[in-house]
């Protein structure tokens, strides 16, 4: 998504909204399994020398939850703002995160990217109280109930243990 920097001067100010896909390598390493087209919306402010850009962006996420390894979909919602400048940065500008633009367009992409990567979340779950999978046979504890023994004994009260199970059958 290219914005152009000399209509928004002409304009004093500029809206534009496209959609965007995101790119299928940044998913990879993260919870998310599918994502619709972004719908991006950027509001353009601009002078001769500084230009303002602040975006909404909302798509749609498939996640896999991170305790019962199911998917559902969920709605992403996230905005970005950046600050770009056509003469040489200063100190200042630099730790303000100004950005050095020379051109007449200026490609907002890396930007709408960036602001989905940190929107996405990184320990998804389906619900809040997901009871995730069994330990001993893996089967969905949200779904269905399994008889396995997940009780962990310290190793050191082990004999104990063995002890008070040979009590409790007689």
């Amino acid at each position: 998504m290219k914005i152009s920097w000399s209509a928004a001067v002409k304009s004093s100010g500029l809206t534009v909204s496209d959609s965007v896909e995101f790119p299928v390598e940044l998913m990879r390493g993260t919870d998310v399994t599918r994502m619709d087209r972004i719908a991006v919306t950027v509001g353009v402010e601009a002078t001769a020398e500084l230009c303002v850009a602040e975006g909404e962006l909302k798509t749609g996420v498939t996640y896999r939850c991170a305790r019962c390894l199911a998917e559902f979909p969920a709605h992403l919602e996230t905005g970005f703002r950046e600050v770009f400048s056509r003469s040489p940065l200063t100190s200042e500008q630099e730790q303000a995160e100004v950005v050095y633009c020379p051109g007449n367009e200026i490609d907002l992409d890396p930007y709408v990217e960036q602001a989905v990567v940190l929107a996405i979340q990184t320990q998804p779950l389906c619900k809040t109280y997901c009871r995730g999978l069994c330990l001993v046979c893996g089967a969905n504890l949200n779904t269905q109930v399994c008889g396995c023994d997940t009780r962990k004994v310290d190793p050191r009260l082990e004999a104990l243990s063995q002890v008070y199970d040979k009590l409790t059958e007689q």
